[in-house]
């Protein structure tokens, strides 16, 4: 008596790479065991294996610290989704991992104290960088608005504004946090990141 179970892997958002395995056992790979492509490339699918009827467990390992996981499991009207498949005679189950990029969201802000200036902030995924936003900044405070990224480092920088003091303070869903190397913060699963560039005119004395 004979069944076919097969595992496939769908990436919601920025795509990542894992290993699908069809086990006897838990996290077990006796049946069949697939790496997928690099950045969400296939392969995406073990293929169907011809089994013989009883439990079988699907799992999926590796590079997946960043992501969110959906599991069903469909034969006919039949459903499943706790990762353990029992076979019947003539069923043809087919698993799915759905993994769902996590993401937060990073504003960056502009005040001036004094006299304001121009300068343009950026945010992007390395120093300098403005790939993910960047705004040009004239006489006035302005921002960057929200923008919904994947979690992990992000540089924010503004350019060279001469006669002022800097400062630069970000919270994390409102509790302050410190830039690493005055530059670097981190973007956490649903969680809102701000930064603002307050800049202070210099000022002197003239009699």
């Amino acid at each position: 008596l004979q069944g076919s179970i097969e595992l496939k892997k769908v990436w919601s958002g920025t795509g990542g790479q894992t290993t699908l395995n069809i086990g006897t056992s838990a996290n077990g790979h006796q049946i069949a065991q697939q790496q997928t492509g690099a950045d969400g490339a296939g392969p995406l699918t073990t293929g169907p294996n011809a089994v013989n009827t009883g439990d079988y467990y699907v799992s999926e390992s590796g590079g997946l610290a960043d992501y969110d996981a959906d599991l069903s499991c469909v034969s006919g009207n039949k459903t499943d989704t706790d990762g353990v498949v029992s076979v019947a005679d003539g069923e043809n189950w087919v698993c799915t991992y759905t993994n769902t990029r996590k993401q937060g969201t990073i504003e960056l802000k502009k005040a001036w104290s004094g006299t304001p200036g121009t300068t343009t902030i950026k945010i992007g995924t390395a120093v300098a960088s403005g790939n993910v936003a960047s705004v040009d900044i004239n006489g006035a405070g302005g921002t960057t608005g929200e923008n919904k990224v994947d979690t992990g480092t992000y540089y924010v920088s503004e350019t060279a504004v001469s006669d002022y003091t800097t400062g630069l303070v970000c919270t994390v869903d409102g509790s302050e946090v410190t830039p690493v190397n005055g530059v670097a913060v981190q973007v956490v699963s649903g969680k809102k990141t701000v930064c603002t560039y307050t800049n202070t005119r210099k000022q002197g004395t003239i009699q």
